[in-house]
């Protein structure tokens, strides 16, 4: 069985991964070696470094981050179901359970793959793998905001146009993660931007959004929106020490608001 695993291992690992693999140290630790928050700050700066990985202070912070919110949504979600159903207008309880739900899932499994990705150590088979499913399930967290935007307050075929299209686009992010992400440039470019359009798509129904949802519903949304937006700077900007921790204070934010939105103010 052993055998077996190492067999598993090593098919599984990646040129970088058996590059890291033989330099025998732990890539989590560096950075630690008596540097303070500021004193490594100033080093990235002076030097112009573009940072590429947390430190295991840092990937702490990012998992107790995600992990938190994780666990927050995973008790709403069995609440927010029923308090959908029981808030809708007459013929429209299964429609708004079934898309505050599908919210609440795909940003419960967005996080908990972020919060498994963090846990796991630099330069491994499982680093690598969890990495790739954290990207996949962003777009399917993307296709939960749009769920009860959708279906439940645009409706009619303006809102099921959007929401198929946006399930098009995911399933299109997914393949080019599986195949392509990272190993190949171009296609692995075109996955990321899938994320933008997914996002640009909301503002062909801002109108319809801002008629048909309560405006705390509305409010919350566009803010959440916007929040994500801002977080972006800080996960794809120049790397300082716990920055994609702050993307993930942002992702928090955003997600709060989205909660409160479809929860709380859907009608």
């Amino acid at each position: 069985m052993a055998k077996n695993n190492k067999h598993w291992k090593n098919l599984m690992a990646s040129p970088s991964d058996r590059k890291i693999a033989k330099e025998g140290r732990d890539p989590l630790e560096e950075g630690l070696e008596g540097l303070t928050w500021f004193e490594n700050q100033k080093r990235v700066v002076k030097k112009r470094w573009n940072k590429t990985r947390e430190t295991f202070g840092e990937e702490v912070g990012n998992s107790v981050t995600s992990g938190v919110l994780m666990m927050y949504i995973l008790f709403m979600t069995p609440f927010a179901s029923i308090h959908a159903y029981k808030n809708a207008p007459e013929g429209m309880g299964d429609i708004d359970s079934f898309s505050v739900s599908a919210f609440m899932v795909t940003a419960l499994l967005a996080l908990l793959f972020t919060t498994v990705y963090h846990c796991t150590k630099h330069g491994t088979p499982q680093k690598r793998i969890f990495g790739k499913l954290d990207h996949i399930m962003v777009y399917y967290s993307i296709l939960g905001v749009y769920t009860p935007i959708c279906l439940s307050l645009i409706g009619g075929g303006l809102g099921l146009g959007i929401l198929i299209a946006e399930l098009c686009l995911a399933i299109a992010g997914t393949l080019l993660m599986v195949f392509a992400y990272p190993e190949k440039k171009s296609l692995s470019k075109a996955a990321i931007s899938i994320y933008g359009i997914m996002g640009i798509l909301g503002l062909f129904i801002l109108k319809p959004l801002y008629l048909a949802a309560t405006k705390p519903s509305f409010w919350l949304i566009i803010a959440g929106a916007a929040t994500y937006l801002l977080g972006t700077f800080f996960y794809s900007g120049k790397k300082f020490k716990f920055s994609h921790m702050v993307w993930h204070i942002m992702v928090v934010f955003a997600a709060v608001c989205h909660v409160l939105a479809f929860v709380y103010f859907l009608r």
